[in-house]
């Protein structure tokens, strides 16, 4: 960048960021924390401006509304010696990162975490963990009693690193209420602590960009090769009064003339469940199962403790542990399956799991999961009785996702061996009946290719198309099983069928 044209494009890029900031949140004149464009010798405050020091060695980069900055060899991208005054009991603090390499589910020993943000009364980390990618936060974070400390962590796939993302974090203290925006759509509730308060104790403020190996976790898995670290560019930084409204930040992340929303690639939630009429993509019958007879056992394997009983041309699931009922029949990697759901109360947990196969003899997990490898029933693989870990990073490979989950409000799907948290959607069948919705629900399922999407009621809320690489090969034809866990104590099926996908 010429010397000569930047300070007219960096005053530029402050004025659309800070434009863009004020429109994002509902109250009017909403009161201001503070904004910060990296690389900026100042930062704005309720009080006025305050200056920041950047990290040393810190390098600029463009940025979606202005110009953001990757850290320092010791990880500092600014720092800066002020007070933030009276901080709102509502407010969203907002910011752009971007990654230099991904991040994702990492067993211990491999993963990577670090502080972006940090001040007296807030932090906010990102790390790599056992389940994904999680953004965790702290409010009042020098307060130690529970009651009066915020605490929240919002869970991702992963975060790729050829684009930028935009975060913003809104939160209600009195509620104890925190939810994260990603790209403009917002993501499921998270896990967090009763109400808490600021207490304005902020004297200084410092954003970081560094990302390293966890020490704690490293010594639990000594083993393991010590991760690389990771670098995050972190860009224009808002902490204002009043709780952005998703559908406000995504239209002005829309309006941002020359950059797109890029798309999602399973990193959070789909912005909303799409129209999808998955049935009509079938074709030839596979299999197909009305349950109007006694089950025959013969095409079915069950493993774990549970009572499969027939009654009134339906197949019931029941039991207080948890359970796979495996359709013995292998399918091919394209084909459409349909069944309808109907549970017993609102709070389970039911799961599919697809392209089911036994790791090659001599592998393990995390061994070449495109191999053909062993059938899923060869008696010389690990006995499975329910289980989960011998289905997710045992000696078996497969997908699975959870589509009734009860109030938990995010449907999930994974990959494993390895249990890799791949997809992310809107829980539709638990919701409707906290609604009042009594089911049947029906569920589709469709593989075409390295694609998997997932519907209930012509409404998809999970799609994944496995790149072969981010999590190792994709996996090809296996077999279909159903998983209920115990706390659903019964759930009812009918109307299985599954076809060839249509040419």
């Amino acid at each position: 960048m010429q010397q000569g044209i930047f300070p007219p494009i960096a005053f530029a890029a402050v004025v659309l960021f800070l434009g863009m900031s004020r429109v994002l949140f509902a109250a009017e004149a909403a009161q201001e924390v503070f904004s910060w464009v990296p690389g900026e010798p100042q930062a704005a405050t309720a009080g006025g401006k305050a200056p920041m020091k950047p990290g040393t060695k810190a390098a600029e980069l463009d940025c979606p509304v202005g110009r953001g900055q990757w850290p320092g060899p010791g990880g500092l991208i600014g720092e800066g010696d002020l007070r933030l005054g009276k901080i709102p009991e509502q407010g969203t603090i907002s910011f752009w990162l971007k990654l230099d390499r991904l991040i994702r589910v990492c067993p211990p020993g491999q993963q990577v975490a670090g502080r972006l943000v940090h001040c007296e009364d807030l932090s906010i980390t990102l790390c790599e963990n056992d389940n994904g990618v999680s953004v965790n936060v702290e409010g009042g974070n020098e307060i130690r009693r529970p009651r009066v400390r915020g605490l929240a962590s919002f869970d991702l796939t992963h975060l790729r690193a050829d684009q930028w993302y935009h975060l913003a974090v809104r939160y209600d203290a009195p509620k104890g209420n925190w939810r994260l925006i990603l790209n403009g759509v917002l993501q499921p509730e998270p896990w967090f602590f009763g109400p808490f308060n600021f207490r304005d104790l902020t004297k200084r403020i410092e954003f970081s960009g560094l990302m390293k190996p966890q020490a704690a976790k490293a010594k639990r898995a000594a083993e393991a090769s010590k991760p690389p670290p990771a670098r995050v560019a972190l860009g224009p930084i808002a902490w204002r009064a009043g709780a952005a409204e998703p559908q406000a930040v995504l239209a002005e992340l829309k309006a941002i003339k020359g950059w797109k929303i890029p798309p999602n690639r399973g990193e959070g939630v789909l912005e909303r469940a799409e129209d999808f009429e998955g049935e009509a993509l079938g074709g030839e019958i596979i299999f197909a199962e009305t349950f109007d007879r006694p089950l025959d056992m013969t095409q079915w394997v069950l493993e774990g403790p549970a009572r499969l009983e027939v009654k009134d041309g339906r197949l019931r699931i029941h039991g207080d542990q948890h359970c796979v009922l495996w359709l013995r029949k292998k399918l091919p990697r394209d084909f459409v399956a349909a069944w309808d759901i109907q549970p017993s109360q609102v709070d389970g947990l039911t799961i599919v799991f697809l392209a089911a196969m036994g790791l090659p003899k001599a592998a393990g997990a995390g061994s070449d999961a495109a191999a053909e490898g062993r059938d899923l029933f060869d008696p010389t693989l690990a006995g499975r009785d329910g289980d989960f870990s011998q289905y997710t990073r045992g000696d078996i490979r497969c997908y699975h996702f959870s589509y009734y989950a009860g109030r938990r409000g995010s449907a999930n799907m994974r990959k494993n061996p390895g249990f890799y948290l791949v997809g992310m959607g809107p829980e539709l069948i638990g919701s409707k009946m906290a609604a009042g919705a009594k089911g049947p629900f029906r569920v589709v399922v469709v593989r075409r290719g390295r694609r998997i999407e997932c519907a209930v009621d012509d409404n998809r809320f999970l799609a994944f198309e496995d790149d072969g690489k981010t999590y190792g090969p994709a996996h090809g034809a296996g077999y279909f099983g159903l998983r209920q866990m115990g706390h659903s104590r019964a759930v009812a099926y009918d109307n299985l069928i599954i076809r060839k996908l249509k040419k």
